[in-house]
Order: structure tokens, then C-alpha cells, then sequence
């Protein structure tokens, strides 16, 4: 069992990838929860049956626990309190919180979040289960790449980051590993491609550099190459 932030700008498509880590795990004879703090459970399932993930069968067969939780008027100890209970109750193995953000900022007292955030992690841990929680970046664009404000990013073995980045008119989801403490990993950024066949991770985008900032450009050799090509076609 293990423990990861997957964190990125919004639309990005980190729910999705959260959803199919929950069905794939289900399949194999694993339980999932996913506990969403932004999306009703219709909404959510009609999106991941859009790119041909079929929750319903899972969910009726009971491998599957999907649960939607408004976080408004709630405090963040209740939220953590629901979370165990309902792991501990469906003896959950693989477990996703899609918004660890709003059950942070539900803490009322700040100076408790670190060792709050802790305690559930380790609680999880202890129980034998594989956690993945979500957090959503603001900013769409920019040069900073901050997580300073999620105690999880420290405590978490794995912190993957997505981000959607424009290059010559066309935008691009993007895809990186920045933390694997406990195995080796791939240091490059590759593109993430979601469509109604489901999600792939695609070749590294190496023609290219600024990528995680959100605002990318074409290595100069690359540039040169391209308007090779372009001239090249014009000429046909």
C-alpha cells in the first residue's frame, strides 16, 4: 500500500484517472471508495462512461463505493471521521479523496492541519490501504509549481502533476512524476490523451521545454526542424 497526491489545474482530467485507478483495482478483487467533495456521483459515472469506463456493474456488485459529499458547513474533522468510518465499514482497499483541498481548508484551527492530514494517512496505512488524493492547482498557467501548502505532499511516498500547456495554438494535457520515494521512475513529461476509447499516456513531449509552468515552447532545434517541414509543404 502506498499514498499519492495526484495534483493539477482544473479539467485536466484527474478525476478520470483517479476513477479508472478504482475500477482497475476493483477487477482485480480490490474495494474501492471514491469520495468526491465537487461532483455528484450521476455526473461523475455518465463522464467516466464517456471514456469507457463502466462503473455501474461495479458499483451494483458492491467492489465499488462512489460518494458525494457537499463540504460546505462541515468541519474538517468530521470529514476525516466520515472517510475512516466508511473505509473501515467496506473494507476498503483502494481509496480516492477527490478534493483533499476543501477537507483541509474545513479545519478550522490551521495550526492542526499538518498532524490531522498525518494521523489519516498513517490510520490508512495501518489498515493495509492504497490511497490516492486529489488537489486542484488554481492556476491554469504560471512559472511557480508550489505545494508548500499541502502538508500531503511532504508525508505522501508518490506526487504525480498534470497540467494542460498550449503549444502552437493546441492544447496539450500533460503528465509527471515529480516524487517516487520507494522505486525508480520516469523523469519525463508525457502527454496525457483522453477520448471515448479511455485514457493513454503518450511518448515523452521532449520537443519541447516549459512544459509543467503551462507555458510551453518548442526547443529551437525543433523549431527549425518544423519550419523545415512547413516550407517543405508549401513548396509541394
Amino acid at each position: 500500500m502506498s499514498t499519492t497526491l495526484m495534483a493539477g489545474s482544473t479539467g485536466v482530467g484527474k478525476t478520470l484517472l483517479a476513477t479508472k485507478f478504482i475500477a482497475t483495482g476493483a477487477a482485480r478483487g480490490e474495494p474501492g471508495l471514491l469520495v468526491s467533495y465537487s461532483e455528484p456521483v450521476g455526473r461523475l459515472v455518465a463522464r467516466a462512461r464517456g471514456v469507457a469506463i463502466d462503473l455501474e456493474p461495479l458499483m451494483r456488485a458492491g467492489n465499488i463505493h462512489v460518494r458525494y459529499r457537499a463540504s460546505t458547513n462541515l468541519e474538517g474533522d468530521d470529514l476525516i471521521a466520515e472517510i475512516l468510518q466508511q473505509t473501515r465499514e467496506l473494507g476498503i482497499k483502494r481509496l480516492v479523496v477527490d478534493g483533499i483541498g476543501e477537507v483541509q481548508e474545513n479545519i478550522l484551527e490551521k495550526e492542526r492541519v499538518r498532524g490531522m492530514l498525518t494521523s489519516l494517512i498513517v490510520r490508512l496505512r495501518d489498515w493495509g490501504v492504497t490511497t490516492l488524493f486529489i488537489k486542484e492547482v488554481p492556476k491554469l498557467a504560471g512559472p511557480d509549481v508550489d505545494f508548500s501548502d499541502t502538508p500531503i505532499s511532504i508525508t505522501a511516498e508518490n506526487m504525480l502533476f498534470f497540467r494542460q500547456v498550449e503549444l502552437r495554438g493546441r492544447l496539450h494535457r500533460v503528465a509527471s512524476v515529480l516524487k517516487m520515494r520507494e522505486s525508480g521512475y520516469d523523469p519525463y513529461v508525457r502527454e496525457l490523451e483522453i477520448s471515448s476509447a479511455g485514457l493513454r499516456v503518450l511518448g515523452p513531449l521532449d520537443s519541447a521545454e516549459g512544459l509543467l509552468t503551462g507555458v510551453a515552447r518548442y526547443l529551437p532545434m525543433q523549431e527549425k526542424k518544423d519550419d523545415e517541414t512547413q516550407g517543405a509543404d508549401r513548396r509541394r
